[in-house]
């Protein structure tokens, strides 16, 4: 059933793309292009993948997850579908959690993984974008505001996150707020955090996990970057 109601949605979510797009216009661009760069953009961007699904590996098996590459390259693309047409893309890292919760048997360790990975992932991110932005700068005139406002929010939101890694930390500055405070104080919830703080506490003694899926990360946006530029 479950499985039925996820085609149907599917079949839902590319009947209403397919009606947004002019197809005449569509078929136009397809015979006009070159078939070799289309072929090597994508198989530049399965090697993105691939890179991504390794680093999370790597991530996973510190907490004890012991998954093949390919387990993890299937539940990535699932994570994109998500991320592709939901409003959001945390839809695409919470089916991950879900699906790698399926073999850790915690909910707890899956969401630790999936949450160091995008934070490494930011942390490679942004140092590029800032390399971009100098580089754009001379290219940029009315959109200059609006590159520095998006990179200033990505500061944010990293900062944000490297934050919400001191799970600790967060949860007493919640208890001094009225309402959260009440809610942060309820025992189920804070089994929960405690749950996820000794999760992430398991990175501080894997350093060599955490720099290898930097490094990873700092090729997958490479790989990106020039499957951006074949395409």
């Amino acid at each position: 059933m479950a499985r039925a109601i996820r085609i149907l949605v599917t079949l839902l979510v590319l009947a209403f793309v397919l009606s947004r797009v002019d197809l005449h216009e569509m078929g136009a661009l397809a015979r006009g292009a070159d078939a070799r760069l289309i072929l090597l953009g994508y198989g530049l961007h399965l090697g993105m993948i691939v890179l991504n699904a390794w680093r999370w590996q790597i991530l996973a098996r510190a907490q004890g997850a012991l998954l093949r590459i390919v387990r993890l390259v299937s539940y990535y693309f699932v994570g994109m579908f998500f991320n592709t047409f939901t409003p959001t893309s945390i839809g695409g890292d919470v089916a991950r959690v879900i699906d790698l919760s399926k073999h850790t048997g915690r909910r707890a360790t899956a969401f630790a993984s999936v949450l160091v990975e995008r934070v490494v992932g930011l942390l490679v991110l942004l140092p590029v974008s800032l390399a971009g932005l100098a580089f754009s700068l001379g290219h940029l005139s009315s959109g200059r505001g609006l590159f520095v406002y998006l990179e200033g929010l990505l500061v944010a939101v990293l900062v944000a996150t490297v934050a919400f890694l001191e799970v600790g930390k967060v949860r007493a500055a919640l208890h001094r707020v009225p309402v959260l405070g009440k809610i942060a104080a309820r025992p189920a919830i804070q089994r929960r955090v405690a749950s996820v703080q000794e999760a992430l506490d398991v990175y501080r003694g894997k350093l060599g996990a955490i720099a290898a899926a930097f490094w990873i990360s700092v090729a997958s946006r490479g790989v990106w970057i020039v499957s951006c530029y074949v395409f």
